[in-house]
């Protein structure tokens, strides 16, 4: 584990898309987010592996944390639920008691991400990005997703860049083990929210992506 740790936090050091993050200080939140985010996840799995109210806390101060740093921090629950199932299978915990169990110990995280996004959507709503059409559903989102990958891996943003990204996606997700499933559904789910902005990638919000792609 320790190698593809290190080579892992080598690639994302070294990866050039996400510079504005850095040195754009009012893009600050995308950092702490994902910061934030991580420690939520590594006290999540601790929690399930070990036990412990200790780390059970951890993970859900950290998460609340993510979630008032900024809105990209609502895509946390499903990484938190896809974690568990591909670094702390099998659960020793079986049949409905376990289910029970499981669903007690996401239910402060579902509660919390609920009563935020009540918030967050009665807020942003009447954002000028909404009302004005900056920011909306359709299919301007799958071509910006993918150009938030290609734009990770530095490569050219055209079609055939496009279609390849897109197959190699599939691939992954339909054949990889559990550890290459999650790396990609943080990359794609934390690109997500931004995919349906009407305007092209911008760099700031390739940072938390970027720790899946490392």
């Amino acid at each position: 584990k320790s190698p593809f740790a290190f080579l892992g936090a080598i690639v994302f050091v070294s990866m050039p898309a996400f510079v504005e993050a850095i040195a754009w200080v009012s893009a600050l939140a995308e950092p702490v987010t994902t910061f934030f985010g991580i420690i939520s996840i590594v006290a999540m799995l601790r929690a399930r592996r070990q036990g412990g109210a200790g780390w059970t806390f951890l993970s859900i101060v950290a998460f609340f944390m993510a979630l008032i740093t900024h809105e990209s921090a609502a895509v946390l629950l499903p990484l938190l639920v896809l974690a568990d199932w591909a670094f702390v299978r099998p659960h020793p915990e079986g049949g409905r008691s376990g289910l029970r169990r499981w669903i007690r110990f996401y239910a402060p995280y579902a509660v919390m991400l609920a009563a935020y996004l009540l918030v967050d959507v009665s807020v942003n709503r009447r954002s000028y990005l909404v009302e004005e059409g900056h920011y909306r559903i359709g299919w301007h989102a799958i071509e910006n997703m993918l150009g938030y990958v290609v734009t990770l891996y530095v490569g050219e943003r055209n079609l055939p860049s496009f279609i390849v990204t897109a197959l190699v996606l599939i691939l992954l997700l339909l054949n990889g083990p559990p550890r290459v499933l999650f790396a990609v559904t943080w990359m794609l789910l934390s690109i997500l929210p931004f995919s349906f902005f009407t305007w092209s990638t911008t760099s700031r919000y390739a940072y938390m992506p970027a720790v899946g792609m490392a």
